[in-house]
Parts: structure tokens; sequence; C-alpha cells
């Protein structure tokens, strides 16, 4: 008889923007993207649904 199983679905795609909200609380309600500053033909690597709501998308240039 085989066993139940659990599946378990982890959408991480916004992860980095909601590390950064919550290391900086002042960032609460604003529009988040993290990517690489140093790079000038770098990608935004997350994005909260607020930036996103801008037409913010991951991998778009930064």
């Amino acid at each position: 008889m085989p066993k139940d199983r659990i599946i378990l679905l982890s959408d991480c795609q916004a992860f980095y923007a909601s590390v950064e909200k919550a290391a900086h609380p002042e960032y609460k309600d604003k529009p988040v993207a993290v990517g690489d500053p140093t790079r000038m033909n770098g990608i935004v690597l997350a994005a909260c649904p607020i930036a996103k709501a801008y037409g913010v998308t991951t991998a778009s240039r930064g």
C-alpha cells in the first residue's frame, strides 16, 4: 500500500526583496528591487509585489 506524500511548493521569486524589507522596516510600503549595483548591465534578482506593480520584473535590466 503506498504511503501518503506531502508535496511542498516554495515560491522564492521575491525572497531576497522580502529579506531586505525585513532587515529595513523603513522599506515596508516602498517598492524594493534587489540586484548588483556594481554592474552596469546587471539584472534584477528579486522584486517585491509593490515594485512589480510599477512594472519591475525579475531578470529585467537594472
